[in-house]
């Protein structure tokens, strides 16, 4: 899906009936943003699932600010309304800079991330030391009657 940036529309650019994940790097384009929705067929501990992703690509520098702009604002509300007014769940939203990043590996990565066995809790620093009172009149109270 793209923009059209003079009358600030969403529409949809190209349609692909089956397309790998692998295959997803080559329909990114590198010189402006773009947005992408993909049913991610595959197979987890043992279940077939398909997934939709949604993924938002914005190549940087390589496009001018309001191009950028313009994208990063219309990505929530065109989510919103696929997931409200289509009722279409959207698993992931993936932001990426270039189409190479794109695998089958990353989207299965983002989709269902790895557990760790063992994650360490956050240690929480011991405060400092309390500090004695520096002043000799407040310690002698019982010297004044």
């Amino acid at each position: 899906m793209a923009v059209e940036m003079s009358k600030e529309r969403i529409y949809l650019d190209t349609k692909k009936e089956s397309m790998t994940a692998d295959g997803l790097s080559a329909v990114v384009p590198d010189g402006h943003p773009s947005y992408h929705f993909f049913l991610f067929k595959h197979t987890f501990e043992g279940d077939y699932q398909e997934s939709i992703v949604f993924i938002y690509s914005c190549p940087g520098f390589k496009s001018s600010i309001k191009e950028r702009m313009l994208y990063s604002s219309c990505k929530e509300p065109l989510v919103s309304v696929v997931e409200d007014s289509l009722k279409i769940e959207v698993v992931k939203k993936i932001e990426i800079d270039s189409g190479k990043d794109l695998s089958e590996a990353y989207i299965m990565e983002e989709v269902h991330p790895s557990q760790q066995a063992y994650r360490p809790k956050f240690m929480k620093p011991p405060g400092p030391a309390r500090r004695r009172s520096r002043s000799p009149a407040k310690n002698n109270h019982s010297d004044i009657a």
